[in-house]
């Protein structure tokens, strides 16, 4: 009996002493600070920008492409200050100058935003968007293109996925506004 009530007293202090331990801090990301002097001009106006179901939430994604390309798996300890569209909108606002007396203006829709390793060590930063050219008059839409930009991860980690992330939109976003302007300056509905 006296075995017991010592076993039951060091589970006892073990449960409480546990239970003290701090949580390990959880890391929330976003893509930094504007840099205001390399804004870009366009020719077209900005609408809105979304995302597919699957990523519009603050959790960090990636794909080990090298064991299962089809699972999603999340980190834990790392998350996004904002949901993808909002970094991207966030980005792209601080970044371009649109003109708001055009007559067409685009929608962005998010459809990935991973990163994806190709083995333990090597991983990059996938971002696919959907652009489409409206008319903002009627809301017609006019064309539509879909485009993906990659950058390399610097680490094999949140860290790293989220520097990867922000090279690959970037990369994105330059990509939409070259075809929305080359778009809208071939289509008769986008003149002034």
């Amino acid at each position: 009996m006296r075995y017991f009530f010592y076993l039951c007293l060091i589970s006892l202090l073990t449960a409480c002493l546990g239970a003290h331990r701090p949580a390990p801090e959880s890391a929330v990301y976003d893509f930094g600070l504007a840099d205001e002097a390399a804004r870009i001009d366009t020719s077209v106006d900005i609408g809105r920008i979304t995302a597919v179901d699957a990523i519009d939430h603050r959790r960090m994604r990636y794909r080990l492409q090298y064991q299962n390309q089809t699972q999603v798996h999340t980190y834990t300890q790392s998350r996004w200050s904002d949901s993808p569209a909002a970094l991207i909108a966030s980005k792209l606002h601080s970044s371009v100058n649109p003109s708001k007396s055009a007559a067409c203006a685009i929608h962005l829709e998010i459809e990935s935003f991973d990163q994806i390793f190709t083995s333990p060590e090597t991983s990059s930063g996938i971002v696919r968007l959907h652009v489409t050219l409206y008319a903002k008059a009627s809301r017609q839409n006019l064309h539509s293109h879909m485009l993906q930009a990659s950058a390399p991860a610097p680490s094999a980690d949140s860290r790293g996925g989220v520097a990867a992330l922000h090279e690959a939109s970037k990369e994105a976003l330059k990509q939409a506004l070259q075809w929305a302007d080359t778009t809208a300056a071939q289509t008769a509905a986008c003149a002034l």
